[in-house]
C-alpha cells in the first residue's frame, strides 16, 4: 500500500500540472532505491500523456480510444471525453490485482474486455479474497477508485492517497496474495532488485511486505511526492584493463 501511496502522489502533481497519463499500468510503475535506502515508486511513459489546463473537467477529445485494455477506464473504453479520474479508475484496478494476485477480467479478446471496462462492474475485494474484509476501509478505498461513474470515482489523487494512508496501518499490512508459481517474473524481479535495478509492480506482491514504517502526512517533502518521468540506471563499477 506504501508503493500505492506514491503513485497517487505522483499523479497528484502531475495532474496538477494538466497532465493526464492515460495508460497507467503495473508495467509502467518502477521501484527505485533512494540514498537513504527507501524503494521510490516511480510512473514512466507518459508516451500518450495529454497536457491541458489543470482546473478544465476534460482534456481528450471524443472519439479516441488509447491505453491498455486491461486499465482502461469505462469512458476511454467507450471513446469518451478522459480526464485525471481515468488515471484514478487505472490505479484501483492495479491495487485490485495487487491485493488479489490477478485481473478483475477474463476476456477472449481485447474488443471483449473493452466491453467489460465499460459496462460490467468491478467484483468486491472481497468476492475473489474474504479474509479482505478484515480491511473495510481499504476494500471501499479501492472499490470506489473502481466506479464506472466517473462522479462516483475519487475525484482527485490526493483524495484517494488521503484514504489509502488512512485505510491500512504500518503495523497491519493485508495477508498476501496467492503464491506465485515457481519462474515466474516475481522471481525474476527479485534477482533485478538484489542487482540494483528498478522492478515493475506488476513483478511484485507489494501487498506481501509489510509497510516500512508509518505513511508520510499529506504533503510531506521528499521523494514520495516527487513527480518522476524516467529512472536513472544502477552505475556499474568501471573495469579496469589489466596492467601490462
Amino acid at each position: 500500500m506504501e508503493i500505492l501511496w506514491q503513485v497517487c502522489a505522483a499523479l497528484e502533481a502531475a495532474h496538477a500540472r494538466g497532465v493526464v497519463h492515460r495508460d497507467l499500468k503495473p508495467e509502467n510503475v518502477f521501484l527505485a532505491r533512494a540514498p537513504d535506502g527507501r524503494e521510490v515508486a516511480k510512473i514512466l511513459d507518459f508516451g500518450i500523456a495529454k497536457i491541458g489546463d489543470p482546473t478544465s473537467a476534460s482534456s481528450t477529445a471524443a472519439g479516441m480510444v488509447v491505453g491498455t485494455p486491461e486499465y482502461l477506464s469505462p469512458e476511454q473504453a467507450l471513446g469518451g471525453e478522459v480526464d485525471t479520474r481515468a488515471d484514478l479508475y487505472s490505479v484501483g484496478l492495479i491495487a485490485w490485482r495487487t491485493l488479489v494476485g490477478r485481473h478483475p477480467f477474463k476476456a477472449a479478446d481485447p474488443r471483449a474486455l473493452l466491453m467489460m471496462q465499460a459496462t460490467q462492474a468491478v467484483p468486491p475485494l472481497t468476492e475473489a479474497r474474504p479474509e479482505l474484509a478484515e480491511f473495510p476501509a481499504l476494500v471501499a478505498a479501492v472499490a470506489r477508485a473502481c466506479e464506472k461513474e466517473v462522479s462516483q470515482r475519487y475525484q482527485s489523487a490526493g483524495q484517494m492517497k488521503l484514504d489509502l494512508a488512512a485505510a491500512l496501518p504500518a503495523s497491519s499490512p493485508p495477508p498476501a496474495p496467492p503464491p506465485v508459481p515457481p519462474g515466474s517474473a516475481t522471481r525474476r524481479a527479485g534477482r533485478r532488485r538484489r542487482r540494483g535495478r528498478p522492478s515493475r509492480l506488476g513483478s511484485l506482491r507489494s501487498s506481501a511486505s509489510p509497510v516500512p514504517g508509518p505513511l508520510p502526512a499529506a504533503g510531506a517533502p521528499g521523494p514520495h511526492s516527487t513527480f518522476d518521468l524516467a529512472h536513472r540506471r544502477a552505475r556499474r563499477p568501471e573495469r579496469r584493463s589489466p596492467r601490462p
